[in-house]
């Protein structure tokens, strides 16, 4: 599959980031094939504990991350429901 991607412009991919561990895996396979992807996509960006982790890889993967939607971290309480945790 390597050479189908050399020369290509690529995009990594994913259905949802949020701590951002398993997108720099990605980044870091692509990197040890020589590729460095032109963005980052996911379906849903959760909360922004993602950007600490991806700054840590590289300054350049956050301005180059897009989701379609964002939603924050949520906790269940007691009785079942969802809220935000408490700061």
């Amino acid at each position: 599959m390597l050479p189908l991607l050399q020369g290509r412009r690529v995009a990594l991919v994913d259905d949802v980031i949020s701590s951002g561990t398993s997108i720099v895996s990605g980044l870091r396979l692509l990197a040890g094939c020589g590729v460095e992807p032109v963005a980052i996509g996911a379906a849903m960006l959760q909360s922004r504990r993602w950007c600490e982790t991806l700054d840590a890889a590289g300054s350049q993967w956050r301005e180059r991350t897009v989701g379609v939607l964002s939603t924050p971290m949520l906790e269940i309480t007691e009785t079942g429901t969802w809220r935000r945790p408490a700061v």
